[in-house]
Order: structure tokens, then sequence, then C-alpha cells
């Protein structure tokens, strides 16, 4: 319960400040790295996750690759829209995540889908049933 609290509490906080004008969706990922906290098929795990501007990215949990691969970017109406599809590990199945940015704190928040489809909001129980948040921990330079 004091975990959905704790979300529940930055959810409304970076909703009521999200996608200002100052960032797109894309704008905001990009050559970015991000710690990275999430709830899946009820298991929670944590690691970091870095976008790079040739359409690739790459997550770590404790220093290990736990994948990689390109993702795509859409907005509409102020949500944000990630396909991911995986090169590694083999056989992945592709996730859409529906975000918003919270641009005062550099994070962002929302669920995913294990598809090439995203939900259209985060704002029912189905629809958070795997969620995570994220901030930003540094801008990268280079792509790798």
């Amino acid at each position: 319960m004091q975990k959905l609290l704790a979300v529940l509490i930055v959810f409304l906080c970076c909703f009521s400040s999200a996608l200002s004008s100052q960032s797109t969706c894309s704008t905001f990922l990009t050559n970015r790295t991000f710690a990275w906290m999430a709830v899946y098929d009820n298991y929670a795990s944590a690691g970091t996750a870095s976008y790079f501007s040739n359409g690739t990215f790459v997550t770590y949990i404790g220093g290990i690759v736990a994948n990689n691969g390109t993702y795509s970017i859409t907005e509409k109406d102020g949500w944000c829209y990630e396909l991911e599809k995986y090169t590694f590990p083999p056989g992945s199945t592709d996730t859409c995540n529906t975000f918003k940015i919270c641009e005062d704190t550099l994070s962002i928040i929302g669920c995913e889908v294990f598809s090439d489809k995203c939900f259209a909001s985060c704002e029912t129980e189905k629809e958070w049933a795997n969620w995570y948040t994220a901030r930003v921990l540094a801008t990268n330079e280079t792509n790798s």
C-alpha cells in the first residue's frame, strides 16, 4: 500500500507539470541515461537505461546488460508512446511504454504493455499492472 501511495503522489505531482513546452517525448529520452524502478508481472526491479540518437537503447540491471534494441517514440495529447524492439535477449517480446514527462524533476512515470501497441493512457488498474518510473542520471554525448 505504501508503494502504491508513493507512486500515486509522484504520478499526481508529475501530471500537474507534465510535458512542458521545453521538451518533446523524443528529445527528453534521446542521448540520456536514466535510473529506473519498475514492477513487471508483480516483480520489482531496478537498473539504468541509456537512449541514443541512432534509435538504440541498452538497459542494465546490477551492471549486467538486461536487454537492448531499438526504440521509436510518438506523442499525442500530452502522452508519450515508446515502442521498444529487443535484439537481446533473443526472442524477447516487444514492449510499448505509455508515459508522462515530469519536467521539474527530470523524470518520467508510466505504464507498459508487452505488445507493439501502447495503452492510450495510464489511468485504469489494468493499465497499471506493469509500471515504471525513471529519472535522468546523465546526458550522453556519443552513441554507443
